[in-house]
């Protein structure tokens, strides 16, 4: 005898189960990231740059609902599908008006998807990985129960106050899930609130401390024409990044740059200069500390003498910094690796970065990285509400 088309097939409900849980485990990760990139603003494992770009979605400006992020609320709607799928998968009594609920719930989830996906398509105009995945979830949900989903749906009529405390197990559900619910929502706003007060008053504190020191005379200016830059010539802030690419808080800091080029369109030009920490061109070092350092300076120098010096540094910073070879690098960002690789050789590669150690030395640089903003020094890896803090007050400055 075969099973009727309008019932709830066995299979669906299992297969609700696993998207959900796929789902919640993508949103307790993008949950995760949201609150690491608001302490620190290094950017994530998917933000390859560019439109894909996790860190403006999943993170920014767009990315909360009354201060709790969207990640937190696909959280609390994942667990509920898939305690709803197992308890229908195991209650044959109640399997059909939860196959309607769920109907329900997945449509509303893909309608917010296409919500979601235009506001990032339009207004962001950048795409996260994970928040795809999670689209294509919700889309998954709801395909999974349409299979007999209008009989379901009907059928919710039947699902009384009364039926409802008659199922213990369903009624922990919806007070355990409203309790829980709002319990994760309070603490996780209070946890957001508590960051953002302990990154304000921070960034102030070193604000108040980055002080331009006009330099003595006959200092080198850190901002000369040879050096590479990025951004318009007349921006109204000028970063300075001294910095070494095999420093972990330089590649930390890095990150932070892009996103501060990100977040103030037009506003930025970003100038580098070298400081690597290690003894065998920086004579300020007198012991090992980061042995490929100088090799890395050098490719990222004859990689600039190709027009390619910043997608060199991404690299670098990116973790290529230890390969003992630059050279298949080089063909992969498109340079002439004959050329290149007579570049790393050169007398002029060594002195180029030796001049740039020097010049650095001379405005109180000792270790990396340092970022000069407008001349205002900032060490280390400092969050990025540091940043903007600095380039708040530097803007304030030049529109008056």
């Amino acid at each position: 005898m075969t099973e009727p088309a309008q019932t709830t097939r066995r299979w669906q409900l299992p297969i609700a189960a696993v998207l959900s849980f796929i789902g919640l485990g993508v949103s307790l990760y993008l949950t995760r990231h949201h609150l690491t990139s608001l302490q620190s603003g290094a950017p994530s494992a998917c933000n390859f740059g560019g439109a894909w770009n996790c860190d403006l979605v999943s993170a920014g400006e767009y990315s909360t609902l009354w201060g709790i992020p969207l990640s937190h609320v696909g959280s609390l709607f994942y667990l509920l599908t898939a305690l709803l799928s197992l308890l229908g998968a195991v209650r044959s009594s109640i399997r059909k008006p939860l196959h309607g609920l769920l109907v329900v719930l997945s449509l509303f989830a893909v309608l917010l998807s296409v919500g979601l996906f235009s506001l990032s398509t339009v207004v962001i105009r950048a795409f996260c990985l994970f928040c795809l995945i999670l689209h294509a979830t919700n889309v998954g949900l709801l395909l999974t129960m349409l299979l007999g989903g209008r009989t379901a749906v009907r059928s919710l009529r039947a699902l009384s106050p009364g039926q409802l405390l008659r199922n213990p197990a369903l009624l922990l559900i919806v007070i355990g899930g409203l309790f829980g619910a709002l319990s994760s929502m309070l603490g996780i706003r209070y946890v957001l609130d508590s960051q953002r007060t302990a990154n304000r008053l921070a960034a102030e504190l070193v604000a108040k401390q980055a002080v331009k020191v006009d330099p003595k005379p006959g200092t080198p200016s850190l901002d000369i024409p040879s050096a590479p830059s990025l951004g318009p010539k007349d921006a109204p802030i000028t970063l300075v990044e001294v910095s070494d690419f095999e420093c972990p808080f330089c590649q930390k800091v890095s990150g932070v740059v892009e996103e501060l080029l990100v977040q103030y369109p037009g506003k930025i030009r970003v100038v580098f200069r070298h400081f690597p920490l290690d003894e065998e061109c920086n004579p300020l070092v007198k012991r090992k500390i980061h042995e490929h350092a100088c090799a890395a300076a050098r490719s990222a120098y004859c990689a600039g003498r190709q027009g390619k010096f910043f997608p060199m540094a991404k690299k670098l910073f990116g973790g290529a910094v230890d390969d003992p070879d630059p050279k298949p690098l080089a063909q992969e960002l498109g340079l002439d690796v004959e050329t290149f690789a007579r570049c790393l050789l050169s007398p002029e590669a060594r002195s180029t970065i030796l001049d740039d150690i020097q010049a650095a030395s001379q405005h109180g640089v000792r270790g990396v990285p340092v970022i000069f903003l407008n001349g205002r020094p900032v060490k280390g890896a400092q969050p990025i509400e540091t940043y903007r803090q600095i380039i708040s007050e530097e803007l304030t400055k030049s529109a008056k």
